[in-house]
């Protein structure tokens, strides 16, 4: 699509069954629900139950950047994190700054929603411009300092 700032694809993962699709971003989803946030609660809303647990695999969790990552806007490499919140029941927001924006827009994505639950350890790897799950159990215990050398 590369439309307007948008990517045309959401990746989606479901790390119960290890299946990883591909979802369009239709054109009237990018206007009406602009931005990570707008559209992450478009996808959120769309999949979930309003009585899905915060700790379930079937709750979902995503990111998503806007129409204006990879730009020299202000505030534009924002990313916008979602799912339910353990804490209150209901729809979580939060965002991060940094490379990860412009990352996800050069791998040609607006979005990663994962759901489901493994029975070890694993991360999402952005590189190279490919969006990978990788096993993470060499990670595990550490901390971040650690973890992230």
């Amino acid at each position: 699509m590369d439309w307007k700032g948008y990517r045309g694809s959401i990746e989606e993962f479901d790390l119960s069954s290890g299946e990883r699709g591909n979802e369009e971003l239709a054109e009237r989803d990018a206007l009406d629900y602009i931005g990570g946030s707008g559209l992450n609660a478009r996808y959120f809303y769309k999949s979930t139950d309003p009585d899905t647990p915060a700790l379930s695999p079937d709750n979902p969790f995503i990111i998503g950047d806007g129409p204006l990552a990879r730009t020299s806007y202000l505030a534009s490499a924002r990313a916008s994190i979602n799912a339910i919140s353990p804490i209150t029941g209901v729809f979580g927001d939060s965002n991060g700054g940094g490379f990860f924006a412009a990352r996800l827009k050069e791998a040609g994505d607006d979005g990663i929603i994962v759901r489901g639950r493994t029975d070890s350890p694993v991360y999402l790897l952005l590189e190279e411009n490919s969006l990978k799950v990788e096993d993470a159990g060499d990670l595990w215990g550490l901390d971040t300092e650690s973890c992230e050398r």
